[in-house]
């Protein structure tokens, strides 16, 4: 049972891996750091940091709209997000 449920993270991961690098997006995370975490904690950031990378891209290409005073906010904090990662 251990072994299905790890080869079927394995196989979600590098699905969600192909999804980013076809997407373009920067992965500002040490792979092999990150890997020797557990596998939840794992997945988690993993999926934080592609909501931020998509809320990103929509915030840069205008979908997401509000005041300049906001926009420079909410920029602030995806950057020093990405850092903290």
């Amino acid at each position: 049972m251990l072994l299905a449920s790890s080869t079927l993270w394995v196989f979600q991961f590098s699905q969600i891996l192909d999804s980013l690098v076809s997407h373009k997006f920067e992965i500002n995370v040490d792979l092999k750091v990150r890997l020797t975490l557990t596998s939840i904690k794992f997945k988690v950031d993993l999926k934080l940091l592609v909501l931020l990378n998509m809320m990103r891209a929509k915030f840069e290409r205008g979908f997401i709209t509000c005041s300049n005073e906001i926009k420079n906010e909410l920029r602030d904090k995806l950057r020093r997000k990405d850092l903290d990662m």
